[in-house]
């Protein structure tokens, strides 16, 4: 199968011609937010916002990334499971009480749409509408030291691990899952969960030697826009 073709010179470019597109879609409202705002701001990772909170950690998002996937740029959703507010309490500095999740975060119904297939049944219309496999990725840790990134191929509801992915600290015990269902499960046993920080991302890759070339509103029709009602 021919690669996709990334369309875009940087990762802020994608997020704000995304961005465009969705107006014109109906989509309107949506905030554009660099990870670094000081250092490498183009390049750096971008995501398209429900809302205008700086960090947004609880929300669902689009992402716009070149993290864990060079040389290729990953375009898809984005939700975030912080630090459970059970396990991080004192000892936290006021920045790092930012990163403890409560009712508000998205993740807890993502989640459970795991389990439940909510989510399964959009990365189906993804595929059915993109015609190759999705990308399923999670990367996480606790710290820098530990942190680890695990990839898949999602096609016809079944997952498969692809050979980049790493998953060989943190998020070992998710590598063994076949179903999206099966990773909600396995979750919950990862060591000290309670502590680790995840990202889960669910969406294309785009590559800079791809044959197969897109144009912005393929991209939004296709990847984006079926995630429409979890970007909140």
């Amino acid at each position: 199968m021919a690669a996709l073709a990334v369309p875009f010179m940087t990762t802020k470019d994608a997020a704000y011609q995304l961005g465009r597109e969705a107006e014109r879609s109906g989509h309107s409202g949506l905030i554009h937010l660099p990870f670094n705002r000081f250092d490498q701001v183009d390049d750096t990772t971008w995501w398209l916002c429900p809302g205008p909170d700086n960090p947004a950690y609880k929300y669902g998002k689009i992402v716009c990334t070149w993290k864990n996937f060079e040389p290729d740029m990953f375009i898809g959703l984005y939700v975030e499971k912080g630090l459970d507010p059970s396990k991080a309490g004192a000892g936290l500095s006021a920045k790092e009480k930012r990163y403890r999740m409560d009712s508000t975060w998205r993740w807890h119904d993502f989640l459970e749409g795991l389990r439940s297939g909510p989510i399964g049944h959009v990365t189906n219309l993804v595929e059915k509408q993109c015609q190759r496999p999705v990308v399923v990725a999670l990367d996480g840790g606790v710290g820098q030291e530990d942190w680890d990134f695990v990839r898949f191929d999602y096609t016809a509801g079944a997952l498969s691990h692809h050979p980049s992915s790493q998953g060989k600290g943190t998020l070992a015990s998710s590598t063994t899952a076949r179903s999206l269902p099966e990773i909600a499960e396995l979750l919950p046993s990862i060591p000290n969960v309670g502590w680790v920080w995840i990202d889960f991302h669910i969406g294309q890759v785009f590559s800079p030697d791809g044959d197969e070339e897109w144009d912005v509103d393929r991209i939004w029709t296709n990847v984006c826009a079926p995630w429409v009602s979890w970007l909140r």
